[in-house]
């Protein structure tokens, strides 16, 4: 029994022993890991920051394939891919800022913030426009004339869409 007993303690201290190397080496794996995560998404902020630089050039024959690049740096770590009218555009003809991007870099994360368009319409009633404007701010306004406004970041079409554009454009605020 004094057998049993003393393979018991034995292992009991080879354990001790393992558990006092293992968990260091453990936390220094999870630090790894998470050391090069941070480092991945500052250097993925990095090149959309120099990306958005490039884009915010004209667009020249000279510069067409370092469009095309930032055009592809964007894309990669958009969570949503852009559309491949706006990805041929931006090469060729349209220069960043005429989409009006206002963006800043806010505590590590992109934050954007576009122009806004309020297309002005009568309200069925008034109980539904001040119930519209108080229980959804960031979606409804009051237009000048009264009109229940709808906050879009489109310009509203007119009613031949042959014609002008037509409605306000919100200012946008800068973020915070």
């Amino acid at each position: 029994m004094s057998t049993d007993a003393g393979r018991l303690e034995s292992w009991k201290q080879y354990s001790q022993i393992v558990g006092a190397l293992a968990i260091p080496l453990v936390l220094a794996g999870i630090g790894y890991f998470v050391q090069r995560s941070i480092a991945e998404t500052g250097l993925k902020k990095d090149y959309v920051q120099m990306a958005l630089a490039v884009l915010k050039d004209e667009p020249t024959k000279g510069n067409e394939q370092l469009r095309q690049w930032a055009i592809a740096v964007l894309d990669q770590n958009s969570p949503v891919p852009l559309p491949i009218s706006l990805k041929q555009e931006l090469v060729s003809t349209l220069k960043f800022d005429a989409i009006k991007f206002l963006g800043t870099v806010a505590e590590g994360s992109m934050v954007v913030k576009f122009d806004e368009f309020v297309h002005c319409k009568p309200p069925l009633d008034p109980q539904t426009l001040e119930w519209l404007l108080k229980n959804y701010p960031s979606r409804f306004t009051r237009c000048p004339n009264g009109e229940l406004g709808e906050i879009s970041l489109s310009p509203p079409a007119s009613k031949d869409s042959k014609g002008p554009l037509t409605g306000t454009l919100r200012p946008s605020s800068s973020p915070k």
